[in-house]
């Protein structure tokens, strides 16, 4: 075989390249054979073979077969060495990148549920637990290939589970794929007998995708001040990533790419978005920008709120701050973090802290910045490099280094001790250095 000499050379084992494509274009026979044998090298490869980033002759195997497998034979076969794989305990944080590569080959375009159809239903309903693990992405692609029926008694089925992300999948198709007018009526019909199970609700107010679809009727309930406020927040921030009004656009990640996006083309993916919701969207009064009744109803529910889970707490306040400029209880609750992440809460304070300075940039505020790349656990401190480069960007700053009142900045009991230097290099870095730590 010429996979261990050709994952030797200078291959990432990722793909399968030149191989596959001769591979693929071997006759139907041949080309079975041939991933069989591929197969058969995945299975009896070692777990620190598996487990190796980059070339390895299991890595090559398992791209080739995820390339290259007939879409007319049964990917049962795959599937059983997939499983088998998962069945192997591995060493602690170490993940099996043939396994994961091998999976590609269900979401292969053509590759026929049929053969396998009953073991994805029966594991999409348990959650994809076991040796399905890490399975859901490529195993979801494949089942939604399936007849509409089985999809929809899958999702009625799943609607039941107890997991999370399980019923997150049953809502999203029931409303999506699986909706039926015939037996659901209308959409927003369906919606609200989704959020009438109270068991439900928290689930489903965690998925942005059923939030969008159920604004009309989180709406009407966050005005009579009946969402608890996770649910208001999720409402919230559901309406501004629909329709604005929010400084972070509805995005907790996508700060740094907002920064650099031309306001035109946000504007544009908006309406693309409302048009695509359009079913879900509801009367005139209950679309459009947070109301004023609405941001009184989740400062509300908000005061009633009992949580000590500062984390949890400060990721509500960042999704949902307003757009403009920071008001006074915006600023008032930024200092009131702020002065528990000086207390030592740095794990659960500094992502919704560097996030917010960057979602309302402010020349003065810039100096917080270096405050939180001091005190925050080094792998934090990548991202607020970056956010703090996509600020200096936005306003306008010299991107080299930061300005004169940031290097300045020193929190409470900070700075050099008696006879030391100063060190002028922020432990963050450069302001554009965005360097090969891995930052996302």
């Amino acid at each position: 075989m010429l996979v261990p000499f050709w994952a030797r050379g200078d291959r990432t084992g990722l793909h399968g390249g030149p191989l596959a494509t001769i591979v693929s274009g071997a006759p139907q026979a041949t080309r079975l054979a041939i991933c069989r044998r591929l197969l058969r090298l995945v299975a009896a490869a070692p777990v620190a073979e598996r487990t190796t980033f980059g070339k390895s002759p299991a890595g090559l195997a398992a791209s080739l077969v995820a390339e290259a497998w007939p879409p007319q034979e049964n990917v049962g076969e795959v599937l059983d060495v997939i499983l088998a794989l998962g069945e192997e305990e591995l060493p602690e944080h170490e993940m099996d990148y043939a396994r994961s590569r091998l999976a590609d080959a269900l979401a292969l375009p053509g590759v026929d549920p049929s053969p396998v159809l009953d073991r994805l239903v029966e594991a999409r309903v348990a959650g994809y637990a076991g040796a399905w693990t890490g399975l859901w992405s490529k195993a979801d692609k494949l089942l939604e290939r399936g007849p509409g029926e089985v999809l929809r008694r899958a999702a009625e089925r799943a609607l039941e589970s107890e997991d999370t992300f399980t019923l997150q999948w049953a809502a999203g198709r029931l409303l999506g794929a699986a909706f039926d007018p015939a037996v659901d009526g209308e959409p927003l019909d369906r919606v609200r007998a989704l959020w009438a199970e109270p068991g439900r609700r928290a689930a489903l107010a965690g998925d942005p995708d059923f939030v969008r679809r159920a604004l009309p009727v989180l709406r009407s309930a966050l005005r009579k001040n009946e969402l608890s406020y996770p649910e208001a927040a999720a409402t919230i921030e559901g309406i501004g990533r629909l329709y604005g009004g929010l400084a972070n656009g509805g995005m907790t990640m996508g700060l740094i790419r907002m920064n650099r996006t031309r306001p035109e083309a946000v504007e544009a993916a908006r309406l693309a978005a409302q048009d695509a919701a359009e079913p879900f969207l509801g009367p005139p009064e209950l679309r459009g920008p947070p109301a004023e009744v609405e941001w009184e109803a989740l400062r509300r529910a908000r005061s009633e709120h009992v949580s000590n889970d500062l984390e949890e707490r400060s990721r509500l306040w960042l999704r949902t701050l307003a757009s403009g400029p920071w008001t006074a209880e915006e600023r008032a609750d930024l200092d009131a973090f702020f002065a528990l992440f000086r207390e030592g809460h740095t794990d659960a304070l500094a992502f919704a802290l560097g996030s917010a300075l960057a979602a309302k940039p402010e020349v003065e505020l810039v100096p917080r910045f270096d405050e939180i790349v001091r005190l925050c656990d080094e792998d934090c401190r990548p991202l607020m490099k970056r956010l703090r480069a996509a600020v200096g960007e936005r306003l306008g700053l010299g991107m080299d280094e930061p300005t004169g009142a940031s290097l300045a900045a020193e929190p409470a009991g900070g700075g050099a001790a008696p006879g030391e230097e100063e060190d002028d290099e922020l432990p963050g870095g450069e302001w554009g250095d965005d360097g090969d730590d891995g930052a996302a």
